[in-house]
């Protein structure tokens, strides 16, 4: 703003969504920037984490690393878009987007073809949600095995996988209605969805995978694929969905970038829970193991 001060927040919805909640007056959360010989900086204080960011300004857009509190860095660059009644539908007329190459990901590629895909952040597509075009993100510490396996790991589950886990999300679903009232559903035609429909309003836009060394909130070094996306019950905060070892879906919630509930919560009781909130009759539970009751 003109007057030194930002606003923050790290959403998946688009600019018609974004619109309606993003402003000065109610994120109340301002925070100054500073402009030191071409390079801008400014703190964003959330709740889960304090993310620092620091950087140049381009035409039009923005080329910042991060620093978060939670040990998370990353450079990253931002794009305007303007606001304003059919301002994005302009911009995005005036400025198309290049055609995209996706590259699919299957279980039959050879582990250096898949490394080489998910090294050089690659637009991919997986078989659990079709020909969805996923941005490919990754931790630099994770070893090359690893990072295959993890999502070598998640190729190997698909449609029947993905119907299976319905169940998760419409809890999600079910408790920002309860919480926030019907108006959430008003880009689902005002009606509740069903399993059946669910996913028709979920929109996956990335695939990060991470590692959560042993300690409090896991036995042994422990990779997980995720996914972040768009659902259209919650624009502002998005959707996370995270897989231990690639296989076993162990969190979906809103998008906080801690890979299990036990992680988001400081909670190591709460790594039980796929989805957790205030409601026990809207908590989910995990899969049982192959083998287990």
């Amino acid at each position: 703003y003109p007057d030194g001060q930002v606003i923050a927040c790290a959403s998946t919805g688009t600019p018609d969504q974004i619109e309606r909640w993003f402003t000065r007056e109610n994120r109340k959360d301002e925070q100054p920037v500073t402009l030191d010989e071409g390079v801008l900086s400014f703190v964003n204080r959330g709740i889960g984490a304090t993310v620092t960011y620091s950087g140049t300004i381009g035409p039009g857009e923005l080329h910042l690393d991060t620093v978060s509190s939670n040990g998370h860095t990353a450079t990253k660059k931002f794009v305007f878009i303007p606001f304003g009644p059919g301002a994005a539908a302009a911009h995005a007329a005036a400025n198309p987007e290049p055609e995209i190459v996706v590259w699919p990901l299957v279980p039959s590629m050879p582990d250096d073809e898949l490394l080489a895909l998910l090294s050089d952040n690659h637009i991919v597509s997986v078989p659990y949600f079709g020909d969805h075009p996923l941005e490919v993100q990754s931790d630099e510490y994770l070893d090359d095995s690893e990072l295959v396996l993890a999502v070598r790991n998640f190729l190997a589950l698909g449609p029947a996988d993905r119907a299976n886990d319905g169940r998760h999300l419409l809890a999600y679903c079910k408790m920002m209605v309860d919480a926030a009232g019907p108006d959430v559903l008003v880009d689902m035609d005002n009606q509740m969805p069903s399993l059946d429909t669910i996913w028709d309003f979920v929109t996956p836009r990335f695939l990060t995978i991470r590692a959560l060394d042993a300690g409090k909130y896991a036995p042994q070094r422990t990779t997980y694929t995720m996914i972040q996306g768009a659902v259209a019950w919650e624009p502002e905060h998005g959707l996370q969905m995270s897989w231990e070892n690639g296989t076993t879906l162990v969190k979906v919630d809103t998008f906080s970038g801690h890979p299990t509930n036990g992680v988001a919560l400081d909670d190591p009781e709460k790594n039980a829970f796929v989805f957790f909130c205030y409601d026990p009759d809207l908590c989910t539970t995990r899969d049982p193991a192959p083998g287990e009751g």
